[in-house]
């Protein structure tokens, strides 16, 4: 089962305004899974990257809601707003693209170029390493020695080596 919604928070200035910007999924069988999406814009001519943009007469609500980024004729990105606001409302675009390569157990999927600053961007209450696809020792069998010493040391860097290739 799967749903969009807006990333605003009920009751702010610009519920009406913000797009449907992320996607959740859930499957309950065999395990529990949810992925959650989020989407943003890169087609503007600016060098970053934003999930909301208001234009026209929204922009006098979105300036008095807080700071905002302007966003070319009559338009603005709301700084406060959505899942970038802990980064001013955009990332930058060489962040994301050109895309990498990251490894999905056998499988080359494709990741943001400087993941970590894409991940920094989005940082919110709820996001942990459980969140994103980085090795942790949380769920794994206790008495395994890997298991063991990514406890205690954490990611090394022969760890990140493997995880690059």
């Amino acid at each position: 089962r799967c749903w969009t919604k807006p990333s605003a928070e009920h009751g702010s200035t610009l519920q009406f305004a913000a797009r449907r910007d992320l996607l959740y999924c859930v499957r309950t069988e065999p395990a529990y899974m949810m992925l959650d999406v989020t989407s943003y814009i890169k087609g503007s001519p600016e060098p970053y990257v934003f999930v909301h943009r208001v234009c026209g007469s929204d922009v006098a609500a979105t300036t008095a809601d807080g700071p905002a980024v302007p966003a070319g004729a009559n338009c603005v990105v709301p700084s406060n707003l959505g899942p970038l606001r802990h980064a001013g409302g955009t990332l930058a675009k060489d962040a994301i693209h050109p895309m990498g390569l990251c490894r999905a157990k056998a499988t080359s999927v494709p990741c943001p170029r400087h993941p970590l600053g894409t991940i920094r961007a989005m940082v919110h209450s709820g996001l942990d390493a459980g969140c994103i696809a980085l090795p942790t020792a949380q769920g794994r069998e206790p008495d395994d020695p890997m298991t063991k010493r990514l406890a205690l040391e954490g990611l090394v860097a022969e760890d990140v080596r493997i995880l690059q290739e």
